[in-house]
């Protein structure tokens, strides 16, 4: 059955590269796909990386940074805090967890809730991330962590937050999703490239994950994953730098048990 809807959103995937609502849709050029693999390839600042949460969904690496982390902003928590719960218990840093999709769950103190969206600008069932980190910086919580899985709608979000406030973060681990999207020039060039070329002008990647609990998709021949998850690391918290980190890590661990783990392109 998976290998079914596999073969359909691949085929659902290529028609999307060339038409939409009858117009010509033209693909992402190979040079541009090139381009941005090159711009995810993880580097060695020669800080270790750690893992926190769940082994399965909900785990991440981080680079071993926390000293000094006041607070960790964390939109779209589902039913999966463990995350949370031990920033809280080991490194004694609390948490602003954001999700409209579920009801206010029984957290501990130092766990703050708000049954919110996140989107570019703020109205009154969303936050926006520029209005979150004015809000931490007006608490004296300057030094934060960024924790976002929100199914999409993260490339919004982070493209309406100011460069300044983004600078707050030392570090950021995040979720993207739709990678299928990025085979259409029109969004790769108005989005996608623009987002990672932001990201990068504040932060060094420290390492790249695919997420395999989504369907994989073709593109230039090369298998994808709909989802990846990315740990960005500010860079003046850099050791140096050894070059570039392997893939998979020794602490990396499959997204879904059900799935076999997929690997990311770094080339073409």
């Amino acid at each position: 059955m998976r290998k079914f809807r596999e073969l359909f959103f691949n085929l659902l995937s290529r028609c999307l590269e060339k038409r939409l609502d009858h117009e010509i849709v033209p693909g992402t050029t190979l040079e541009n796909h090139r381009q941005v693999l090159q711009l995810l390839i993880p580097v060695n600042n020669n800080v270790e990386l750690i893992r926190i949460g769940s082994t399965t969904d909900g785990g991440y690496l981080l680079p071993n940074d926390l000293s000094g982390v006041r607070m960790c902003v964390s939109p779209g928590v589902a039913d999966n805090w463990g995350f949370e719960l031990e920033l809280l218990s080991k490194y004694k840093i609390k948490s602003l967890m954001i999700d409209a999709s579920i009801e206010i769950p029984n957290l501990p103190r130092g766990l703050e809730f708000h049954k919110l969206w996140l989107g570019p600008a703020n109205d009154k069932t969303t936050l926006s991330m520029n209005s979150i980190i004015r809000s931490q910086l007006e608490l004296g919580n300057d030094e934060l962590l960024l924790q976002m899985d929100i199914e999409g709608a993260e490339y919004t979000c982070l493209l309406a937050t100011d460069l300044e406030l983004l600078s707050k973060f030392r570090i950021a681990v995040i979720e993207f999703h739709d990678l299928e999207m990025w085979k259409i020039n029109s969004y790769f060039s108005k989005v996608v490239l623009p987002l990672f070329t932001k990201l990068t002008e504040l932060f060094d990647i420290v390492h790249l994950h695919p997420n395999n609990g989504g369907l994989n998709f073709n593109w230039h021949g090369v298998k994808h994953p709909s989802g990846i998850e990315v740990t960005f690391h500010r860079k003046d918290r850099a050791n140096g730098y050894s070059g570039i980190r392997s893939l998979p890590n020794k602490l990396d661990s499959v997204s879904n048990l059900n799935y076999p783990e997929i690997q990311f392109p770094t080339k073409i």
